[in-house]
């Protein structure tokens, strides 16, 4: 009675479109790495102006640009050795410097524990008041 043809419309917008599981595209890694500036022409200079003691991982770059700009954040949790807050710390002055700022203003030191726990009427601008 009925004979089954298949669709031949297309869909509406299929160049439009990206599939979920297609990695976008990124650039080289030979792109991301930025030119030397002085007086940060060294990894041990950038980890040193990081402001919180990443200055102890700088043996472990092989003393070249390209091994620092070219680490992920795994590598550098597993092959260097950082825990996670230094390694997104490190990532951020890197892409700062990228974008081409210096690392000695972005760095930020790390915030100093509080000496006084708690919030509300008690406790206002980190003063207890009875």
């Amino acid at each position: 009675m009925f004979a089954f043809r298949p669709c031949t419309c297309t869909p509406l917008r299929p160049l439009l479109s990206r599939s979920i599981h297609a990695p976008a595209s990124l650039p080289s890694s030979g792109s991301r790495v930025p030119k030397p500036r002085a007086p940060f022409d060294t990894p041990a200079s950038i980890l040193s102006a990081s402001k919180r003691g990443l200055e102890q991982y700088s043996d472990k770059f092989e003393g070249s640009f390209s091994s620092l700009f070219s680490k992920t954040s795994h590598e550098l949790r597993d092959t260097v050795g950082m825990n996670i807050k230094e390694s997104k710390y490190l990532l951020r002055i890197l892409e700062k410097y990228r974008q081409g700022f210096n690392p000695d203003v972005v760095a930020v030191k790390e915030k100093p524990k509080k000496t006084i726990r708690g919030w509300g009427p008690r406790v206002q601008n980190g003063k207890r008041i009875r």
